[in-house]
């Protein structure tokens, strides 16, 4: 299994200043910085486009783990790509192919990673789960930073461990993104999950180092 990453959601930044957000996820010691994509559409909410995400790349060197919540990401993924993307996760709810989508991806030499919504049943994206780098369990209604930690999202993991048995899937990144905090994630690490987004928890934390070492302390210590 992939070691315990953590991967600021630089939504959850004084958008006033982008610049020091950057500073503090390099400084905390985080693996990635997450970037939601919002179009206005797939979403109710608007956030960051091609330009702020081609900026991020040249002022970190942190891997972009960029997150498209956008309606269209048959015809868009791409330009996410040149844009700097690293990790490219787009929503199964949303394509119309996502086999091709990966292949796009992949083709780039980028990671590719698939995202479920809370209300979305697993099987939606089981065809697809041994093409992918990433899988995405979104324990929030993507649109907005702050919400309240859907638990439903420890139900879809346990169908994912289930039905990952047997598989060789150690390269496989399980991500889960929404309310996750010291309180919740051993419970998700002892469900397969290994990658972590952490928006206003981050942010919100006076020691940003601190809150991430506790992170990954708690997901390795109430797991066991």
């Amino acid at each position: 299994m992939n070691k315990i990453t953590i991967a600021p959601s630089i939504l959850s930044a004084d958008p006033l200043d982008f610049g020091s957000a950057v500073d503090m996820i390099e400084n905390s010691g985080a693996d990635w910085i997450h970037v939601d994509v919002m179009d206005g559409h797939f979403v109710p909410n608007l956030s960051f486009g091609l330009p702020f995400i081609k900026a991020l790349k040249g002022r970190t060197s942190l891997p972009l783990d960029v997150h498209i919540m956008i309606s269209n990401p048959d015809e868009r993924a791409a330009a996410y790509l040149e844009a700097g993307a690293d990790y490219l996760t787009f929503h199964v709810e949303a394509a119309k192919d996502p086999r091709n989508i990966i292949k796009l991806i992949r083709e780039k030499g980028r990671r590719a990673g698939l995202a479920l919504n809370p209300a979305t049943h697993f099987q939606t994206i089981a065809p697809y789960c041994e093409s992918v780098d990433l899988l995405l369990f979104m324990s929030v209604n993507p649109g907005y930073s702050g919400q309240e930690f859907m638990p439903v999202v420890f139900e879809k993991l346990e169908e994912f461990k289930a039905w990952s048995h047997g598989k060789e899937l150690d390269h496989l990144f399980v991500a889960v993104d929404g309310g996750v905090s010291v309180k919740n994630i051993g419970k998700l690490t002892g469900r397969g999950a290994n990658s972590f987004v952490s928006g206003s928890f981050f942010f919100k934390a006076r020691d940003k180092r601190k809150i991430v070492d506790e992170l990954r302390l708690a997901a390795v210590e109430e797991s066991e």
